[in-house]
């Protein structure tokens, strides 16, 4: 197994999408901030009180849902591209939600007495899950960049190029020959 598949195994063992999910939030933070200054005080703030808690609260309870209306704004179907990730990382593990879970858990014998359950997550280098872990984290450090380019005052060559290479190299990871879908119980 090659390093890059034994690291994306690690993954699909402790559950990479709440992570994603973590760093999408942590850029969509990024970028409200970047939008309206006064939100770095309310942020760096929170753990002061109670009220600023709160205000933490109200200011970026939604941080995820007005990045998405922003980026929608500046670009058609980025916003939409946005909240898939969001949508899809709380669906497959970042909630205990039941596709995150049904994959991972076989129902056993059942008695009168008892109903038997059975979670495994563990996947050898070479399965699909591996893959689509791989794949996930291309894809979604993809969509944390164009979240975060966003903050910049403007675009130059320095961070256009390095979007360019990391959107190649995503087109060529999602044209490898992929491990059978099939095999992935």
């Amino acid at each position: 197994m090659d390093e890059r598949r034994a690291h994306g195994a690690e993954w699909s063992r402790d559950g990479h999408l709440p992570a994603f999910r973590t760093a999408l939030e942590s850029a969509c933070y990024a970028l409200l901030i970047s939008l309206d200054p006064a939100l770095e005080s309310i942020w760096s703030d929170r753990d002061k009180g109670d009220v600023e808690r709160k205000a933490s609260r109200k200011a970026f309870g939604g941080a995820v849902a007005d990045v998405v209306k922003h980026l929608e704004a500046e670009q058609s179907g980025l916003g939409d591209f946005i909240s898939s990730l969001y949508e899809t990382s709380i669906d497959y593990g970042a909630h205990p939600n039941t596709l995150a879970i049904r994959n991972h858990v076989q129902i056993g014998p059942k008695t009168t007495e008892q109903k038997r359950f059975d979670q495994g997550s563990i996947y050898p280098g070479d399965s699909f899950q591996v893959f689509r872990a791989l794949t996930s984290a291309a894809e979604y450090g993809r969509g944390i960049a164009l979240v975060l380019i966003h903050c910049l005052p403007g675009m130059t060559p320095t961070v256009v190029e390095p979007l360019r290479a990391l959107q190649l190299e995503f087109a060529r990871i999602m044209e490898m020959e992929t491990p059978d879908a099939e095999k992935q119980d």
